[in-house]
C-alpha cells in the first residue's frame, strides 16, 4: 500500500496569513492525500477565509475543523491526530 500524506495545518488567529499558507501548501498538493486545517476556535475570521479559499477553489483534498472550544496546541494535535487515523485507513 503507497504511503498517504496528510498535511495538517493548525490555526488560531491568523486570519491575515492563512490565506498565504494555502496558496503555499496548494503548490505540493499533488504530494498530499488531503489537507486538513484546525482552526482551534480562533476569535477572528480564520475558519471563514479558509472556508472560503477551500470552497471557491473547489478544493476537493481539503477539510477544516473547527475546534468547539481552544484545546491549546497540544490538543490540537490530538485532533489532527484522530483525523489522521480516521482518514489514512
Amino acid at each position: 500500500m503507497p504511503h498517504r500524506i496528510i498535511a495538517v495545518i493548525l490555526a488560531y488567529n491568523c486570519q491575515n496569513e492563512i490565506n498565504k499558507t494555502l496558496k503555499k501548501i496548494l503548490k505540493y498538493e499533488r504530494y498530499f492525500y488531503k489537507v486538513c486545517v484546525i482552526d482551534n476556535n480562533s476569535k477572528d475570521k480564520t475558519f471563514i477565509k479558509a472556508n472560503t479559499f477551500i470552497k471557491s477553489r473547489n478544493l476537493k483534498k481539503f477539510e477544516i475543523i473547527k475546534n468547539l472550544k481552544n484545546f491549546g496546541q497540544g490538543g490540537s494535535h490530538k485532533v489532527a491526530f484522530e483525523y489522521t487515523l480516521k482518514n489514512n485507513g
